[in-house]
């Protein structure tokens, strides 16, 4: 209910202590997650003087994948191509446009990786920066939705928090330690701060927003959150002792890493709190 003289702050919802998680939205939680871990491992790739071509290949295999992905959830995929129309006002537009320019530059860069051409690491840092700029516009459009949960600084650490670890991770497996560790160490540890303040208001006694978004995660969803903690804290274990248990060990942190990342924005869909009109469905 809307009023221009406000509500009692009593006034709640006879059903408003009633948990209902939100759709998973597979299409995106695979492009989100996917695209931001490309993101990631291309900045890797720009960063190191001799990339390995397990890197390079697998941020253009994982971002057209995320790509990919991203088709499923358009209700008419053919018209995709009138995105151009809403660049003015739409974040969805810019989102479709920014990806779009960062996948053939994915091609582009790899091409001349291939080809052991010139500026090969000039065209992996284009491609980064691209890739960064097409986040943006991801995070852009949940914080226009106004829910509590996606609201821009959170979501923000979220999504450039993905491509920041993976980035991190391909460092190190690229023999980088002295710079990987502690920025993988940083992400790793200003995501977790950041879903672990949300996880707090589980038991404040209130019953908001946060609350509600807490809830899900520890009652509704308590797998997927101990996929997410669990997978994330054993892969960056792992990838802090590469150096000393060799490469492949530090792949299977990666492929840990990448899990804890696609269950979190799993929880990113399914714990936001949607408004609604009492006893309705949500939004």
């Amino acid at each position: 209910y809307v009023s221009r003289r406000g509500l009692p702050q009593e006034a709640k919802a006879a059903d408003s202590l009633v948990l209902r998680p939100q759709h998973a939205h597979w299409p995106l939680v695979w492009m989100l997650a996917l695209t931001q871990i490309s993101v990631g491992l291309a900045t890797a790739t720009a960063a190191v003087p001799s990339p390995s071509w397990f890197l390079s290949g697998a941020a253009v295999a994982i971002g057209f994948a995320g790509l990919g992905a991203s088709v499923l959830h358009l209700g008419r995929p053919l018209q995709a191509w009138r995105a151009f129309m809403g660049l003015g006002h739409s974040w969805l537009s810019r989102e479709i446009f920014a990806f779009g320019g960062f996948a053939p530059l994915l091609v582009l860069s790899l091409g001349l990786q291939l080809l052991d051409l010139p500026y090969t690491r000039l065209a992996w840092a284009v491609t980064a920066l691209a890739g960064l700029g097409a986040i943006y516009t991801s995070v852009m459009i949940y914080h226009d939705t106004r829910r509590r949960f996606w609201r821009f600084p959170r979501t923000f650490v979220r999504f450039y928090g993905t491509a920041g670890t993976l980035a991190a991770a391909g460092l190190i497996l690229s023999g980088i330690f002295s710079w990987g560790a502690p920025i993988l160490l940083a992400s790793w540890a200003l995501k977790l701060l950041a879903e672990g303040r949300v996880l707090r208001q589980s038991s404040n006694g209130r019953n908001d927003a946060d609350n509600h978004s807490a809830r899900i995660q520890t009652e509704c969803k308590r797998s997927a959150l101990r996929i997410r903690w669990g997978a994330s804290i054993v892969g960056t274990l792992i990838l802090v002792a590469t150096p000393v248990a060799g490469v492949p060990f530090g792949l299977l942190g990666i492929v840990l890493l990448s899990a804890a990342e696609i269950a979190e924005r799993y929880l990113f869909f399914t714990a936001v709190y949607a408004p609604k009109m009492p006893g309705g469905v949500s939004a």
